[in-house]
Protein backbone atom coordinates (compact mmCIF):
# COMPACT_ATOMS: atom_id res chain seq x y z
CA UNK A 1 0.00 0.00 0.00
CA UNK A 2 1.56 3.16 -0.74
CA UNK A 3 2.16 5.65 2.16
CA UNK A 4 4.21 8.14 0.31
CA UNK A 5 3.46 10.23 -2.90
CA UNK A 6 6.58 11.96 -4.89
CA UNK A 7 5.62 15.99 -5.35
CA UNK A 8 6.64 18.27 -8.83
CA UNK A 9 9.15 20.66 -7.17
CA UNK A 10 8.49 22.98 -9.43
CA UNK A 11 4.45 22.99 -8.37
CA UNK A 12 6.42 22.83 -4.35
CA UNK A 13 7.87 26.13 -5.33
CA UNK A 14 5.35 27.82 -7.22
CA UNK A 15 3.57 28.05 -4.06
CA UNK A 16 6.76 28.91 -1.90
CA UNK A 17 10.21 28.34 -3.39
CA UNK A 18 11.35 26.87 0.39
CA UNK A 19 8.31 24.74 0.72
CA UNK A 20 8.52 22.62 3.74
CA UNK A 21 9.12 19.72 1.86
CA UNK A 22 12.04 21.37 0.09
CA UNK A 23 13.45 22.60 2.95
CA UNK A 24 13.30 19.25 4.47
CA UNK A 25 15.75 17.98 1.72
CA UNK A 26 18.12 20.84 2.21
CA UNK A 27 18.10 19.80 5.58
CA UNK A 28 18.61 16.30 5.08
CA UNK A 29 21.73 16.76 2.56
CA UNK A 30 23.17 18.55 5.38
CA UNK A 31 23.09 16.04 7.72
CA UNK A 32 24.19 13.60 5.49
CA UNK A 33 27.13 15.85 4.47
CA UNK A 34 28.41 15.98 8.42
CA UNK A 35 31.69 14.84 9.03
CA UNK A 36 31.13 12.69 11.83
CA UNK A 37 28.41 10.65 9.77
CA UNK A 38 29.81 7.37 9.37
CA UNK A 39 29.77 4.89 6.03
CA UNK A 40 27.75 3.79 4.02
CA UNK A 41 25.15 7.05 5.46
CA UNK A 42 26.82 9.52 4.15
CA UNK A 43 26.72 11.66 1.04
CA UNK A 44 29.67 10.65 -0.43
CA UNK A 45 29.22 7.24 -0.04
CA UNK A 46 26.05 7.74 -1.38
CA UNK A 47 27.24 9.47 -4.65
CA UNK A 48 29.64 6.57 -4.83
CA UNK A 49 27.47 4.02 -5.42
CA UNK A 50 26.77 5.40 -9.31
CA UNK A 51 30.30 5.72 -10.02
CA UNK A 52 33.59 6.12 -8.67
CA UNK A 53 36.67 7.86 -10.59
CA UNK A 54 38.85 6.18 -13.65
CA UNK A 55 41.32 3.39 -11.78
CA UNK A 56 39.30 3.16 -8.43
CA UNK A 57 37.91 -0.38 -8.25
CA UNK A 58 34.28 -0.79 -6.79
CA UNK A 59 32.80 -3.38 -5.02
CA UNK A 60 29.77 -5.05 -4.67
CA UNK A 61 27.72 -2.01 -3.08
CA UNK A 62 30.31 0.65 -5.31
CA UNK A 63 30.50 1.98 -8.69
CA UNK A 64 27.20 -0.22 -9.68
CA UNK A 65 25.14 1.71 -11.62
CA UNK A 66 23.25 0.27 -14.47
CA UNK A 67 23.65 2.22 -17.82
CA UNK A 68 23.37 1.13 -22.00
CA UNK A 69 21.21 -2.22 -20.68
CA UNK A 70 17.58 -2.77 -19.72
CA UNK A 71 18.61 -2.55 -15.99
CA UNK A 72 18.87 0.96 -16.41
CA UNK A 73 15.63 1.98 -15.05
CA UNK A 74 15.22 -0.55 -12.47
CA UNK A 75 18.70 -0.38 -11.07
CA UNK A 76 17.95 3.41 -10.41
CA UNK A 77 14.61 2.86 -9.34
CA UNK A 78 16.15 1.05 -6.51
CA UNK A 79 19.02 3.51 -5.89
CA UNK A 80 16.99 6.33 -5.30
CA UNK A 81 14.34 4.25 -2.90
CA UNK A 82 17.46 3.80 -0.51
CA UNK A 83 18.62 7.05 -0.58
CA UNK A 84 15.05 8.31 0.25
CA UNK A 85 14.79 5.95 2.87
CA UNK A 86 18.31 7.42 4.51
CA UNK A 87 17.25 11.06 4.06
CA UNK A 88 14.22 10.73 5.41
CA UNK A 89 15.63 8.48 8.37
CA UNK A 90 17.55 11.86 9.01
CA UNK A 91 14.65 13.96 8.84
CA UNK A 92 13.42 12.37 11.52
CA UNK A 93 15.90 13.66 13.77
CA UNK A 94 15.26 17.27 13.54
CA UNK A 95 13.53 19.52 15.57
CA UNK A 96 13.14 21.84 12.77
CA UNK A 97 11.15 20.10 10.43
CA UNK A 98 7.54 19.59 11.10
CA UNK A 99 5.67 16.57 12.44
CA UNK A 100 3.41 16.52 9.28
CA UNK A 101 5.95 16.96 7.16
CA UNK A 102 8.58 14.43 8.55
CA UNK A 103 5.16 11.50 7.95
CA UNK A 104 4.77 12.48 4.36
CA UNK A 105 8.37 13.53 3.19
CA UNK A 106 9.02 12.03 0.00
CA UNK A 107 11.82 12.86 -2.62
CA UNK A 108 10.39 15.77 -5.02
CA UNK A 109 10.97 15.12 -8.90
CA UNK A 110 11.71 17.68 -11.20
CA UNK A 111 9.27 17.63 -13.86
CA UNK A 112 10.68 19.56 -16.70
CA UNK A 113 8.28 19.68 -18.98
CA UNK A 114 5.99 21.10 -16.47
CA UNK A 115 5.94 24.41 -18.42
CA UNK A 116 8.80 27.03 -19.62
CA UNK A 117 9.59 28.23 -16.69
CA UNK A 118 10.11 24.75 -15.31
CA UNK A 119 13.27 24.25 -17.15
CA UNK A 120 15.10 26.40 -15.13
CA UNK A 121 16.45 25.20 -12.05
CA UNK A 122 14.36 24.88 -9.02
CA UNK A 123 14.93 28.13 -6.90
CA UNK A 124 15.89 26.37 -3.71
CA UNK A 125 19.03 24.72 -5.98
CA UNK A 126 20.31 28.57 -7.00
CA UNK A 127 19.93 30.32 -3.35
CA UNK A 128 23.47 30.52 -1.91
CA UNK A 129 21.79 30.25 1.50
CA UNK A 130 19.24 28.27 3.17
CA UNK A 131 15.83 29.58 3.39
CA UNK A 132 16.83 33.16 4.99
CA UNK A 133 18.86 31.24 7.57
CA UNK A 134 22.05 33.03 6.38
CA UNK A 135 23.89 29.17 6.17
CA UNK A 136 25.41 27.61 3.33
CA UNK A 137 22.82 26.20 1.27
CA UNK A 138 23.61 22.07 0.94
CA UNK A 139 21.45 22.83 -2.42
CA UNK A 140 22.96 24.97 -4.09
CA UNK A 141 26.46 23.26 -5.93
CA UNK A 142 28.98 26.01 -7.78
CA UNK A 143 30.03 23.38 -10.55
CA UNK A 144 27.12 23.87 -12.81
CA UNK A 145 27.23 25.19 -16.34
CA UNK A 146 27.42 28.65 -16.57
CA UNK A 147 23.77 30.91 -16.45
CA UNK A 148 22.25 27.81 -14.80
CA UNK A 149 22.65 29.15 -10.86
CA UNK A 150 21.41 32.71 -12.61
CA UNK A 151 18.26 30.69 -13.89
CA UNK A 152 19.19 30.09 -17.57
CA UNK A 153 16.56 27.53 -18.84
CA UNK A 154 17.22 24.35 -20.45
CA UNK A 155 16.94 23.96 -24.17
CA UNK A 156 12.88 22.40 -24.37
CA UNK A 157 14.51 19.85 -26.91
CA UNK A 158 16.88 18.40 -24.26
CA UNK A 159 13.89 17.96 -21.61
CA UNK A 160 11.29 16.83 -23.92
CA UNK A 161 10.81 12.98 -23.61
CA UNK A 162 8.63 12.40 -26.50
CA UNK A 163 7.25 9.53 -24.43
CA UNK A 164 3.95 9.41 -27.45
CA UNK A 165 7.33 8.57 -29.62
CA UNK A 166 9.14 6.34 -28.11
CA UNK A 167 9.14 2.80 -28.68
CA UNK A 168 6.00 0.76 -27.25
CA UNK A 169 8.72 -2.39 -26.52
CA UNK A 170 10.67 -2.46 -23.57
CA UNK A 171 13.41 -3.85 -25.29
CA UNK A 172 14.29 -6.27 -27.87
CA UNK A 173 15.58 -9.73 -27.43
CA UNK A 174 18.82 -9.72 -29.94
CA UNK A 175 19.87 -6.75 -27.42
CA UNK A 176 21.18 -4.03 -29.83
CA UNK A 177 19.05 -1.22 -31.73
CA UNK A 178 15.80 -0.33 -30.67
CA UNK A 179 13.70 -0.81 -27.19
CA UNK A 180 12.37 2.04 -24.72
CA UNK A 181 14.93 0.26 -21.54
CA UNK A 182 17.76 0.25 -23.51
CA UNK A 183 18.56 -3.42 -24.67
CA UNK A 184 18.28 -7.10 -22.99
CA UNK A 185 21.76 -7.55 -21.73
CA UNK A 186 23.86 -6.78 -19.16
CA UNK A 187 24.36 -6.11 -16.30
CA UNK A 188 26.59 -3.06 -17.66
CA UNK A 189 27.87 -0.57 -15.52
CA UNK A 190 29.68 1.27 -18.17
CA UNK A 191 28.91 -0.19 -21.33
CA UNK A 192 30.79 -3.70 -20.92
CA UNK A 193 28.39 -5.28 -23.54
CA UNK A 194 29.70 -5.14 -26.76
CA UNK A 195 27.43 -3.38 -29.52
CA UNK A 196 24.58 -2.07 -26.41
CA UNK A 197 23.31 0.90 -27.25
CA UNK A 198 21.63 3.45 -24.76
CA UNK A 199 17.76 3.16 -24.47
CA UNK A 200 16.23 6.40 -25.69
CA UNK A 201 15.28 7.71 -22.44
CA UNK A 202 18.01 6.90 -21.11
CA UNK A 203 19.75 9.25 -23.86
CA UNK A 204 17.29 11.89 -23.71
CA UNK A 205 15.83 13.45 -21.07
CA UNK A 206 18.75 10.86 -19.25
CA UNK A 207 21.75 12.33 -20.32
CA UNK A 208 20.66 15.67 -22.03
CA UNK A 209 19.58 17.09 -18.69
CA UNK A 210 22.84 15.52 -17.11
CA UNK A 211 25.33 16.93 -19.75
CA UNK A 212 22.80 20.80 -19.92
CA UNK A 213 22.80 20.97 -15.93
CA UNK A 214 26.88 19.99 -15.31
CA UNK A 215 28.27 21.31 -18.03
CA UNK A 216 32.60 21.20 -17.69
CA UNK A 217 34.89 22.77 -15.54
CA UNK A 218 35.32 26.58 -15.30
CA UNK A 219 38.04 29.07 -14.51
CA UNK A 220 38.97 28.31 -10.72
CA UNK A 221 36.75 25.18 -9.98
CA UNK A 222 38.56 21.95 -8.61
CA UNK A 223 36.21 19.62 -10.56
CA UNK A 224 34.06 19.10 -13.64
CA UNK A 225 30.69 20.19 -13.00
CA UNK A 226 29.21 17.77 -11.09
CA UNK A 227 26.32 16.41 -13.07
CA UNK A 228 28.10 15.80 -16.26
CA UNK A 229 30.68 13.18 -14.96
CA UNK A 230 29.62 9.72 -14.04
CA UNK A 231 31.88 9.34 -11.16
CA UNK A 232 30.62 13.06 -9.84
CA UNK A 233 26.71 13.44 -10.79
CA UNK A 234 25.20 11.89 -7.53
CA UNK A 235 26.94 15.00 -5.84
CA UNK A 236 24.69 17.39 -6.98
CA UNK A 237 21.14 17.05 -5.53
CA UNK A 238 19.40 17.76 -8.36
CA UNK A 239 20.50 14.34 -9.43
CA UNK A 240 18.01 13.08 -7.18
CA UNK A 241 14.77 14.93 -8.67
CA UNK A 242 16.47 14.18 -12.36
CA UNK A 243 16.09 10.58 -11.81
CA UNK A 244 12.70 10.74 -10.07
CA UNK A 245 11.46 12.13 -12.79
CA UNK A 246 12.72 9.37 -14.93
CA UNK A 247 11.19 6.57 -12.86
CA UNK A 248 7.99 8.88 -13.47
CA UNK A 249 8.50 8.79 -16.93
CA UNK A 250 8.46 4.75 -16.76
CA UNK A 251 5.82 5.08 -15.04
CA UNK A 252 3.67 7.31 -17.88
CA UNK A 253 5.27 5.04 -20.69
CA UNK A 254 3.64 2.42 -18.82
CA UNK A 255 0.60 4.28 -18.71
CA UNK A 256 0.15 4.88 -22.61
CA UNK A 257 -1.57 1.77 -23.40
CA UNK A 258 -2.28 -1.84 -22.74
CA UNK A 259 0.82 -2.31 -25.58
CA UNK A 260 3.76 -0.73 -23.08
CA UNK A 261 4.61 -3.14 -20.70
CA UNK A 262 7.34 -4.49 -18.65
CA UNK A 263 8.69 -7.70 -19.60
CA UNK A 264 6.80 -10.82 -18.93
CA UNK A 265 7.60 -12.95 -15.57
CA UNK A 266 10.41 -15.16 -15.96
CA UNK A 267 12.13 -12.99 -17.86
CA UNK A 268 15.86 -12.87 -17.31
CA UNK A 269 15.15 -9.04 -16.50
CA UNK A 270 14.24 -10.00 -12.75
CA UNK A 271 16.95 -12.14 -12.25
CA UNK A 272 20.01 -9.91 -11.54
CA UNK A 273 20.02 -8.71 -7.35
CA UNK A 274 21.43 -5.40 -6.94
CA UNK A 275 23.25 -4.21 -3.45
CA UNK A 276 22.24 -1.32 -1.41
CA UNK A 277 21.69 -0.31 2.14
CA UNK A 278 19.17 0.52 3.72
CA UNK A 279 18.25 3.83 6.98
CA UNK A 280 19.86 1.39 9.19
CA UNK A 281 22.87 0.96 7.23
CA UNK A 282 22.12 -3.06 6.98
CA UNK A 283 23.19 -4.90 3.45
CA UNK A 284 20.08 -5.26 1.45
CA UNK A 285 19.67 -6.89 -1.79
CA UNK A 286 17.06 -6.85 -4.27
CA UNK A 287 15.88 -7.55 -8.10
CA UNK A 288 13.85 -5.84 -10.93
CA UNK A 289 10.65 -7.97 -10.16
CA UNK A 290 10.01 -6.22 -6.44
CA UNK A 291 11.51 -2.57 -8.13
CA UNK A 292 8.09 -2.84 -10.50
CA UNK A 293 6.13 -2.59 -7.98
CA UNK A 294 6.17 0.90 -6.51
CA UNK A 295 2.74 1.55 -4.73
CA UNK A 296 3.03 -2.27 -2.87
CA UNK A 297 6.35 -2.70 -2.56
CA UNK A 298 8.14 0.69 -2.44
CA UNK A 299 5.54 2.24 -1.01
CA UNK A 300 5.54 5.55 -3.43
CA UNK A 301 3.24 6.97 -5.82
CA UNK A 302 3.87 10.20 -8.13
CA UNK A 303 1.88 13.43 -7.52
CA UNK A 304 0.86 13.48 -11.46
CA UNK A 305 1.53 10.85 -14.69
CA UNK A 306 0.04 12.53 -17.03
CA UNK A 307 1.83 12.11 -20.27
CA UNK A 308 3.32 15.86 -21.59
CA UNK A 309 1.32 16.45 -25.31
CA UNK A 310 3.12 15.64 -28.00
CA UNK A 311 5.37 18.19 -30.05
CA UNK A 312 3.38 18.75 -33.57
CA UNK A 313 5.97 18.40 -36.23
CA UNK A 314 5.30 18.79 -40.32
CA UNK A 315 4.02 15.65 -41.83
CA UNK A 316 4.77 13.40 -38.23
CA UNK A 317 2.18 10.81 -37.34
CA UNK A 318 2.57 8.61 -34.36
CA UNK A 319 3.46 4.97 -35.18
CA UNK A 320 0.58 2.85 -33.45
CA UNK A 321 1.26 -0.36 -35.70
CA UNK A 322 2.87 -3.17 -33.24
CA UNK A 323 5.80 -4.05 -34.75
CA UNK A 324 5.30 -8.03 -36.53
CA UNK A 325 6.64 -10.73 -34.37
CA UNK A 326 9.03 -11.44 -37.72
CA UNK A 327 10.40 -7.55 -37.46
CA UNK A 328 10.90 -8.06 -33.18
CA UNK A 329 12.37 -11.36 -33.38
CA UNK A 330 15.21 -10.84 -36.19
CA UNK A 331 18.24 -8.30 -35.61
CA UNK A 332 17.72 -4.94 -37.23
CA UNK A 333 20.24 -4.96 -40.29
CA UNK A 334 22.27 -2.39 -41.03
CA UNK A 335 21.78 -0.67 -44.87
CA UNK A 336 24.39 1.89 -45.16
CA UNK A 337 27.14 4.56 -43.03
CA UNK A 338 29.86 6.54 -43.24
CA UNK A 339 32.88 5.58 -44.74
CA UNK A 340 34.89 7.10 -41.84
CA UNK A 341 34.84 8.52 -38.25
CA UNK A 342 33.08 11.96 -37.88
CA UNK A 343 34.82 14.11 -35.11
CA UNK A 344 33.02 16.82 -33.17
CA UNK A 345 34.40 19.72 -31.42
CA UNK A 346 31.49 22.27 -30.73
CA UNK A 347 30.90 23.34 -34.10
CA UNK A 348 28.46 22.00 -36.67
CA UNK A 349 29.37 19.38 -39.00
CA UNK A 350 27.47 17.30 -41.48
CA UNK A 351 28.04 13.63 -42.90
CA UNK A 352 26.34 12.28 -45.94
CA UNK A 353 26.21 8.71 -47.17
CA UNK A 354 24.52 5.52 -49.35
CA UNK A 355 22.02 3.35 -48.31
CA UNK A 356 21.23 -0.48 -49.77
CA UNK A 357 18.66 -2.52 -50.33
CA UNK A 358 18.58 -4.99 -47.69
CA UNK A 359 19.43 -8.40 -48.27
CA UNK A 360 18.19 -10.54 -44.72
CA UNK A 361 14.93 -10.88 -43.23
CA UNK A 362 13.14 -7.90 -45.11
CA UNK A 363 14.00 -8.72 -48.09
CA UNK A 364 13.21 -12.70 -47.22
CA UNK A 365 9.75 -10.85 -46.96
CA UNK A 366 9.28 -9.17 -50.08
CA UNK A 367 10.71 -5.98 -49.25
CA UNK A 368 8.41 -2.76 -48.88
CA UNK A 369 9.09 -0.37 -46.59
CA UNK A 370 10.81 -1.57 -43.56
CA UNK A 371 8.74 -1.11 -40.42
CA UNK A 372 11.11 0.78 -38.55
CA UNK A 373 14.37 2.76 -39.50
CA UNK A 374 17.22 3.62 -37.46
CA UNK A 375 19.47 6.38 -36.81
CA UNK A 376 22.50 5.16 -35.66
CA UNK A 377 25.81 6.72 -33.91
CA UNK A 378 28.52 4.15 -33.09
CA UNK A 379 31.25 3.82 -31.06
CA UNK A 380 31.48 7.39 -29.57
CA UNK A 381 34.81 7.68 -27.55
CA UNK A 382 36.06 10.93 -26.30
CA UNK A 383 35.64 13.15 -22.97
CA UNK A 384 32.81 14.48 -21.69
CA UNK A 385 32.04 17.35 -24.23
CA UNK A 386 29.88 19.42 -22.10
CA UNK A 387 27.35 19.90 -24.74
CA UNK A 388 24.87 18.27 -26.66
CA UNK A 389 24.20 18.05 -30.04
CA UNK A 390 20.84 18.32 -32.08
CA UNK A 391 20.71 15.72 -35.38
CA UNK A 392 18.56 16.53 -38.25
CA UNK A 393 17.98 14.28 -40.90
CA UNK A 394 18.09 15.53 -44.85
CA UNK A 395 18.01 19.28 -43.45
CA UNK A 396 18.46 21.05 -46.65
CA UNK A 397 21.12 23.72 -47.60
CA UNK A 398 21.52 26.78 -46.22
CA UNK A 399 19.59 28.14 -49.94
CA UNK A 400 16.74 26.45 -48.81
CA UNK A 401 15.86 29.44 -46.40
CA UNK A 402 12.01 28.09 -46.84
CA UNK A 403 13.09 24.99 -44.56
CA UNK A 404 11.90 24.94 -41.11
CA UNK A 405 14.76 22.85 -39.92
CA UNK A 406 12.39 21.37 -36.84
CA UNK A 407 11.05 19.39 -39.93
CA UNK A 408 14.07 17.94 -39.94
CA UNK A 409 14.77 16.97 -36.84
CA UNK A 410 15.67 13.72 -35.16
CA UNK A 411 16.65 14.81 -31.36
CA UNK A 412 19.42 15.92 -29.48
CA UNK A 413 22.45 13.53 -29.03
CA UNK A 414 23.93 13.27 -25.45
CA UNK A 415 27.22 11.82 -24.10
CA UNK A 416 26.62 11.15 -20.75
CA UNK A 417 29.23 8.22 -19.72
CA UNK A 418 31.21 8.78 -22.84
CA UNK A 419 34.27 9.28 -20.59
CA UNK A 420 33.94 6.08 -19.20
CA UNK A 421 32.95 4.01 -22.14
CA UNK A 422 35.83 4.24 -23.68
CA UNK A 423 37.68 3.02 -21.57
CA UNK A 424 35.75 -0.35 -22.31
CA UNK A 425 38.15 -3.10 -24.54
CA UNK A 426 35.61 -3.88 -27.10
CA UNK A 427 34.95 -5.15 -30.25
CA UNK A 428 32.23 -3.28 -31.89
CA UNK A 429 31.15 -1.50 -35.45
CA UNK A 430 32.96 1.55 -35.69
CA UNK A 431 34.78 0.85 -32.61
CA UNK A 432 34.37 0.69 -28.61
CA UNK A 433 32.48 3.54 -26.64
CA UNK A 434 28.74 4.43 -26.54
CA UNK A 435 26.18 4.03 -29.29
CA UNK A 436 22.88 5.37 -29.44
CA UNK A 437 19.88 4.73 -31.79
CA UNK A 438 17.12 6.83 -33.16
CA UNK A 439 14.14 5.51 -34.51
CA UNK A 440 13.45 7.80 -37.10
CA UNK A 441 10.35 5.81 -38.79
CA UNK A 442 7.67 8.83 -38.91
CA UNK A 443 10.23 10.73 -40.38
CA UNK A 444 11.98 9.03 -43.06
CA UNK A 445 7.94 8.30 -44.13
CA UNK A 446 7.16 12.12 -44.29
CA UNK A 447 10.42 12.60 -45.96
CA UNK A 448 9.58 10.01 -48.49
CA UNK A 449 5.97 11.12 -48.59
CA UNK A 450 7.32 14.35 -49.65
CA UNK A 451 10.27 13.54 -52.43
CA UNK A 452 13.02 14.35 -49.72
CA UNK A 453 14.46 11.11 -49.24
CA UNK A 454 16.69 9.71 -51.31
CA UNK A 455 18.40 6.47 -50.63
CA UNK A 456 21.54 7.16 -52.35
CA UNK A 457 22.36 10.40 -49.89
CA UNK A 458 21.53 10.28 -46.37
CA UNK A 459 22.24 13.55 -45.08
CA UNK A 460 22.91 13.81 -41.32
CA UNK A 461 23.72 17.45 -39.26
CA UNK A 462 24.84 17.34 -35.66
CA UNK A 463 24.58 20.98 -34.58
CA UNK A 464 25.70 22.09 -31.22
CA UNK A 465 23.20 23.11 -28.47
CA UNK A 466 24.37 26.31 -27.00
CA UNK A 467 23.71 26.90 -22.99
CA UNK A 468 21.48 30.11 -24.00
CA UNK A 469 18.52 28.12 -23.58
CA UNK A 470 17.03 28.87 -27.15
CA UNK A 471 14.84 26.27 -28.53
CA UNK A 472 17.27 23.75 -30.94
CA UNK A 473 16.84 26.40 -34.07
CA UNK A 474 19.82 25.41 -36.58
CA UNK A 475 21.76 28.22 -37.44
CA UNK A 476 22.15 29.55 -41.32
CA UNK A 477 25.58 29.06 -42.45
CA UNK A 478 26.38 26.29 -39.78
CA UNK A 479 26.22 26.73 -35.75
CA UNK A 480 29.55 27.84 -34.43
CA UNK A 481 30.90 27.09 -30.80
CA UNK A 482 29.36 27.29 -27.55
CA UNK A 483 29.97 30.74 -26.76
CA UNK A 484 30.45 30.13 -23.06
CA UNK A 485 32.81 27.18 -23.62
CA UNK A 486 36.62 28.92 -24.26
CA UNK A 487 37.62 25.12 -25.78
CA UNK A 488 35.06 21.96 -25.91
CA UNK A 489 36.26 18.92 -25.47
CA UNK A 490 36.11 16.94 -28.96
CA UNK A 491 34.29 13.64 -29.30
CA UNK A 492 34.53 10.83 -31.92
CA UNK A 493 31.75 8.96 -33.76
CA UNK A 494 33.10 5.71 -35.34
CA UNK A 495 30.27 5.60 -37.73
CA UNK A 496 26.85 7.26 -38.37
CA UNK A 497 24.47 4.34 -39.97
CA UNK A 498 21.04 2.98 -41.21
CA UNK A 499 19.33 -0.14 -39.80
CA UNK A 500 16.17 -1.34 -41.17
CA UNK A 501 14.12 -3.66 -39.32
Amino acid sequence: MAQYVRRDIWGLSETDPWHPIIEAYALGVRELQRPERAEPLTWAYQAKIHALPRGVAGDQFLAQCQHFCWFFLPWHRLYLYYFERIVRAAIQTLDEVDEDVKAQWALPYWNYERNDAARSLPPAFRDQTLAGRGEPNPLFIRQRKPGRNQGTPLDPNDVRSDLARLPREFAFPDGSVGGFAGPAVGPSHVGEVAGADSGELENAPHGSVHVQVGGLRQAGDPQDGLMAIFATAGLDPLFWLHHCNLDRLWEMWLGEDDAHVNPPAGSPFYAPSFHFHDEAGAAVAKTAEFAVDTAGNLEYTYEDITPPAPPRRRGRRRTTTPMSEDAATNPPEFVGGTPKPIRLAGAEERVSFETARPTGPMARRGGGRPERVYLRFEGITGEQPGITYAVYLNLPDDDATAADPEDYYVGNLAFFGVERAGDVDTDRPGGHGLNHAFDVTELVEALDDDDEWDPQEVRVTLSPVHSSGDAVRRRRGGAGPDPDAAETPAVQIGRVSVYYR
